[in-house]
C-alpha cells in the first residue's frame, strides 16, 4: 500500500480515533445544556466523519464511504460500550450516527449537483 494512499485517509482515521477515544472515556460529561445533547454530538461527529471519508478514494462508491464505513465505526463503538461498566450502549446513538452520515451524504449530493450546474 502506498504512503500517499494512506495519507489520503489520515484525516478520517484520526477523526475515527478521536470519536472512539471520546466514546470509551469512562467519565463522560456530567451535565448537558439540553435534552438530547449527546445525540446532537453523535450527529455532528459522524457527519464530519462521513465528509472526511468521501474525499480520499473516488473509486469507492460515495454512499459506501460516507454511510457504511462510518456506521461500522458507530456499531463498533456501541458494541464496545456494551461491555464498559461506566458507559452504556444505546440504539438511539446509532440512529443519531446514521442521521449525521445521511445528512452529510445529502449535503454532498446537493453540493455536487450545484457544482456540476455551474461547470456546464
Amino acid at each position: 500500500m502506498k504512503i500517499k494512499h494512506i495519507l489520503k485517509w489520515l484525516p478520517a482515521l484520526i477523526w475515527s480515533v478521536v470519536i472512539i477515544m471520546l466514546a470509551i472515556d469512562p467519565s463522560p460529561y456530567e451535565t448537558s445544556p439540553f435534552p438530547g445533547y449527546d445525540k446532537v454530538l453523535h450527529l455532528g461527529a459522524f457527519g464530519l466523519l462521513a465528509i472526511l471519508a468521501v474525499f480520499p478514494e473516488k473509486k469507492i462508491a460515495t454512499w459506501l464511504s460516507m454511510i457504511v464505513l462510518p456506521m461500522i465505526v458507530g456499531i463498533s463503538i456501541e458494541s464496545i460500550q456494551f461491555f464498559l461498566p461506566a458507559r452504556k450502549a444505546e440504539f438511539l446513538d446509532l440512529i443519531a450516527d446514521f442521521t449525521g452520515c445521511f445528512l452529510a451524504f445529502v449535503a454532498y449530493l446537493i453540493f455536487r449537483r450545484i457544482r456540476a450546474r455551474r461547470e456546464h
